[in-house]
């Protein structure tokens, strides 16, 4: 099971991972909430997956909700009697945000958009 903050980081990080039998992408809605801890611990205890991979944004609240979720989920399992989760975290790497930014177009670098104003580089 895939944690994300949003669905379309849930729909990019599924993209980027390829498809496995088994796995399921999460979206959290953004900051976790009461409503959305429960549903999560009803979806964890009908999938029971062997391992949750919190794949949230790069920077301080992502983090953040990782490490709230990590103590979550053990509380989870002790509350529910469940086997042990295993948990691990995945950051996008540093020159992003999310998930999502990973797949949007580069911009073009301005040296290269100077080019195709002046008409430089064209063949005809």
């Amino acid at each position: 099971m895939i944690l994300c903050e949003s669905s379309i980081d849930a729909l990019s990080k599924a993209q980027m991972d390829g498809r496995h039998p088994g796995d399921v992408y999460v979206s959290i809605g953004g900051t976790p909430s009461a409503a959305a801890e429960k549903s999560l611990s009803a979806l964890i205890r009908k999938n029971e997956p062997q391992e949750v991979v919190l794949a949230f944004d790069n920077d301080d609240a992502g983090r953040g909700f990782a490490i709230h979720m990590v103590r979550y989920l053990a509380h989870e399992n002790q509350k529910f009697h469940m086997p042990m989760i295993n948990t691990r975290m995945e950051f996008p790497p540093d020159e992003v945000k999310d998930w999502n930014d990973m797949l949007k177009p580069k911009a073009p670098a301005r040296n290269q958009d100077r080019a195709r104003e002046a008409g430089l580089g064209m063949g005809g």
